[in-house]
């Protein structure tokens, strides 16, 4: 008798054991592969090594130039407001988090975002697509010594194309 309630107990341990395995693998025994542009909040261990990996920030590699970090940002913005135009994707209204991570010559490694609240509503994975679309046909006109990184928001239209500059 005691031999079975020792074998029960072994045998509900391991059936334990596998589904908290599984349940923590997202379900499944295979493990999502970050892609280059991901939902921010999705991959978290992934999304940590970014971080780990793109210590230095937009900032630093523009030798702590805020008007120059800021160009670099906005001619960023500008294109793919203009991207979105050649490839007839309306953008107007989209408003969402955005965290950008080079490699050290400026071409895009990952891309997150996640839609503000208070952004027009679109698919997060038809967003994804233009936008890994946008990434694999852009650089930023960098070179930097180290990868890096910038963490802000983006809003569409970009009215600061349209002050007034007399």
């Amino acid at each position: 008798m005691q031999t079975l309630h020792l074998v029960l107990l072994l045998l509900v341990g391991a059936l334990s054991f596998n589904t908290m395995t599984a349940q923590s693998d997202g379900g499944s025994t295979k493990s999502k592969q970050m892609p280059q542009v991901f939902k921010i909040g999705e991959y978290e261990k992934d999304y940590d090594k970014l971080l780990m990996n793109h210590q230095a920030q937009l900032l630093n590699v523009c030798n702590n130039d805020m008007q120059e970090a800021f160009r670099k940002w906005m001619g960023m913005a500008a294109e793919i407001e203009a991207y979105a135009q050649t490839v007839d994707y309306n953008i107007d209204g989209l408003k969402f988090w955005v965290h950008v991570f080079w490699k050290k010559d400026g071409e895009i490694d990952k891309l997150g975002f996640h839609l503000r609240p208070n952004s027009r509503h679109v698919p997060d994975e038809e967003l994804a697509e233009f936008l890994t679309a946008f990434v694999e046909q852009y650089r930023l006109p960098i070179s930097a010594s180290e990868r890096f990184s910038h963490y802000t928001t983006l809003t569409f239209p970009m009215s600061y194309m349209l002050e007034d500059k007399q």
